[in-house]
């Protein structure tokens, strides 16, 4: 009985292992989709990257459409690049961390730095998280910078209460860095 628990086990190690390579390939896919669009200025797939949950629960609050905050959205996005040139985004999908919340939602926590030069501001590093979140077998990307951010995430998927986001983190760089 022991030996058929045991090889059972054992043969669960590589599914586990090959569902977590699948997730980041998955993850890194979205990742590479993302830069991509926010290289080619397409603010509306930067948009539609993000869950679709959070822009709901954003829009209900607001009382306006989901289609109606995705337009504000980028045209806000747009008028705020018009003063940033972004110097280098990078998430770390290869640092990120893969987890399952107490719900069962598959994540990635994935470390995100950002250097720009904000026009009158100077430069500046901005260190954060960015969480992928699978939602019907789709990922999805959302920065957390602030306190507000983690309400909004857990607003929707409650069981992202149990994990600790750390703060957003930004400093001003000097001319050598």
């Amino acid at each position: 009985m022991k030996t058929a628990i045991l090889a059972t086990a054992f043969a669960m190690v590589p599914l586990f292992a090959i569902a977590q390579d699948v997730n980041i390939q998955a993850v890194t896919d979205r990742v590479a989709a993302f830069d991509q669009a926010f290289a080619d200025g397409d603010m509306g797939e930067v948009i539609r990257a993000m869950p679709p949950a959070v822009k709901g629960s954003i829009a209900e609050q607001a009382g306006v459409t989901v289609e109606a905050l995705e337009t504000a959205m980028i045209s806000q996005i747009e008028a705020a690049m018009e003063a940033v040139t972004v110097e280098s985004s990078v998430m770390d999908v290869e640092a990120a961390t893969f987890g399952t919340t107490s719900q069962g939602r598959d994540y990635a926590l994935i470390p995100t730095t950002t250097r720009m030069d904000i026009k009158d501001s100077g430069r500046v590093e901005s260190t954060t998280t960015t969480v992928a979140v699978e939602d019907e077998g789709v990922w999805y990307l959302m920065r957390i910078d602030t306190p507000q951010h983690v309400a909004m995430l857990t607003g929707v998927y409650p069981g992202f209460a149990d994990i600790t986001f750390e703060p957003g983190n930004m400093r001003a760089l000097g001319d050598s860095e």
